[in-house]
């Protein structure tokens, strides 16, 4: 059976937590990303000028949320360990 030292154990609970971290970055990129593609296709579907421009308008607000989810996502890769084994 393997032993770690304190520091070693502390380092890889660090690791996993960031783990976890940079996987809800990915989720929820992700999940923005199809929302905005759905809109997308309805915005590209629709033929009435009034619902096409309320489709515009949920576009432009998703889009801030898209970004916000992008910086999250790079800030987790910036932050994920980095295995040179």
């Amino acid at each position: 059976m393997q032993t770690f030292n304190d520091s070693e154990w502390r380092r890889k609970i660090r690791e996993t937590s960031m783990t976890r971290g940079f996987t809800a970055a990915v989720e929820k990129l992700k999940k923005v990303q199809l929302q905005q593609q759905e809109l997308r296709k309805d915005f590209v579907k629709e033929q009435d000028p009034k619902k096409k421009e309320q489709l515009k308008n949920k576009l432009v607000k998703l889009h801030k949320d898209v970004q916000k989810a992008e910086a999250e996502f790079n800030k987790a890769v910036l932050n994920e360990p980095i295995d040179l084994e």
